[in-house]
């Protein structure tokens, strides 16, 4: 019962350490796709939309990532 309502009382808060989480994680997919070259030759499977949704996850990390900072983080473990 106790945890229901603390979850309650912080849902916004865990919203904004998770979306924190997602946005690290498609950060590390971008570093890991940024490092693979034959991306951009074209060889192995085609796929000719991947350049075009690689960037739109980079500009949605750097414009989502500094909105999202981890002091949520912070504030969720020492209250």
């Amino acid at each position: 019962m106790r945890l229901k309502e603390e979850r309650k009382l912080k849902g916004s808060l865990l919203l904004s350490v998770r979306k924190y989480f997602d946005i690290l994680e498609d950060e590390r997919e971008l570093a890991a796709a940024a490092s693979d070259q034959s991306r951009l030759l074209g060889r192995g499977p085609r796929d000719p939309g991947r350049l075009l949704r690689e960037e739109k996850m980079r500009k949605r990390v750097t414009k989502e990532k500094p909105r999202v900072s981890p002091r949520p983080c912070l504030l969720f473990i020492y209250s």
